[in-house]
């Protein structure tokens, strides 16, 4: 077996193990979809290669991120945000949205109000249970006015055989 079949084999065995020993729910917000996975007992390893695995496409489950829902002692729950190549991020409204979602769906907040703490502060979300359930996010006021950087040297370019080129 070559290297690629055995990469693809370790892919599908870490997909089928999480899948089978948790539960997970796949859930799309704002454009994005997500794994998300209940890990108020930290039994999910973090960041890294179980992350790449689960999000790769046709090979795991395939998402753009995990998200971990955790305990928080100063909210209704912590969001814990990792991109599909495995780097932890503080935030991510969409994900945000879809983790007030979850902790409604399985009684984790019990108010229509949840508090999600991430790592870029605590910011509310408002879900309503109707029969199309939807979330209004309130993110928190920025503390500190910063700037992106200018450049000189950027160029707005476009691709070949999109118009431009």
């Amino acid at each position: 077996m070559d290297g690629v079949a055995h990469a693809m084999l370790a892919h599908r065995a870490l997909a089928r193990s999480v899948v089978r020993s948790h539960p997970f729910l796949k859930m799309s917000g704002g454009g994005n979809d997500f794994v998300v996975l209940d890990n108020r007992s930290h039994w999910f390893p973090g960041g890294g290669e179980p992350v790449v695995r689960l999000c790769r496409r046709a090979l795991g489950v395939g998402a753009d991120a995990v998200l971990l829902l955790e305990d928080d002692p100063n909210a209704d729950v912590r969001m814990v945000y990792y991109n599909a190549d495995g780097s932890e991020a503080p935030m991510c409204g969409n994900g945000a949205m879809c983790i007030a979602r979850y902790a409604r769906m399985i009684d984790v907040a019990t108010q229509p109000l949840v508090r999600v703490a991430t790592g870029s502060g605590t910011l509310e979300a408002r879900v309503d249970d109707s029969a199309k359930p939807t979330v209004r996010l309130r993110l928190p006021e920025r503390r500190h006015r910063t700037s992106w950087p200018r450049s000189t040297s950027w160029r707005p370019t476009t691709s070949a055989g999109k118009g431009g080129g």
